[in-house]
C-alpha cells in the first residue's frame, strides 16, 4: 500500500518512478489487481526493458510468478521465447527483468495490418514464420514437460529486422 502511494506521489509531481535505482519506468503495459508491467530504461546496460511487477501481499500471485521467471529461465538460450534478464524482489514487489521487443504483439501487429474484406491478415510467408516459430517453441516447451496453457496473438511478440523469430511470452 504504502508503495502505491509513493508511485502515485511520484506520478502526481510528474517525476519517473526508478526500481532498484537502476529501472526508470517510462510507461505501462498491462496492469490488473496484483501485476504491473511496465516499459522500463534499465540505466546500468542502456536500453529499454520490460518489468513485471508483482505485489507480494497476493500470494497465488506471487506464486504465479515465481514459477513463471523459474520456466522462463530454462528457455534462455531458445530464440522463441522472450529473454528473462534478471528477477529480484523488495518488501512489497516481486520483479521479472526481461528483454523488450519494440514491435510489439502478433495481435497489435494483425489489428495494424490492411483490411482484406474486412479481415486483418498476415501475408502466406510472415504467416507461415509466425506459425514454424510458435510450433518449435511450443515443441521445446513440451520436450522438457511444460505447456504454455494460452497461446494468442497477445502472448506472441513480433520479431523485426534484427530479430526476425517470434518469441512466446506470458507463462502463467
Amino acid at each position: 500500500y504504502i508503495s502505491f502511494l509513493v508511485k502515485v506521489l511520484v506520478k502526481s509531481l510528474e517525476m519517473s518512478v526508478i526500481i532498484d535505482n537502476r529501472y526508470e519506468v517510462q510507461c505501462t503495459f498491462a496492469n490488473n489487481n496484483s501485476t504491473e508491467t511496465v516499459k522500463a530504461y534499465d540505466r546500468k546496460n542502456e536500453c529499454l526493458v520490460v518489468i513485471k511487477c508483482t505485489n507480494k501481499n497476493n500470494p497465488e500471485a506471487l506464486a504465479s510468478a515465481r514459477h513463471e521467471s523459474s520456466v522462463m529461465i530454462h528457455f534462455f538460450f531458445q530464440p522463441g521465447f522472450v529473454r528473462i534478464l534478471r528477477r529480484f524482489e523488495d518488501c512489497y514487489y516481486f520483479y521479472i527483468v526481461m528483454e523488450h521487443c519494440p514491435t510489439g504483439d502478433l495481435f497489435n501487429k494483425l489489428d495494424l495490418q490492411p483490411k482484406i474484406n474486412e479481415r486483418h491478415r498476415l501475408d502466406e510467408e510472415s504467416a507461415r514464420v509466425a506459425f514454424n516459430s510458435c510450433v518449435q517453441s511450443a515443441y521445446a516447451m513440451h520436450a522438457i514437460g511444460y505447456a504454455h496453457l494460452d497461446l494468442s496473438p497477445e502472448n506472441i511478440l513480433c520479431g523485426d529486422a534484427n530479430d526476425p523469430c517470434y518469441k512466446l511470452i506470458d507463462f502463467t
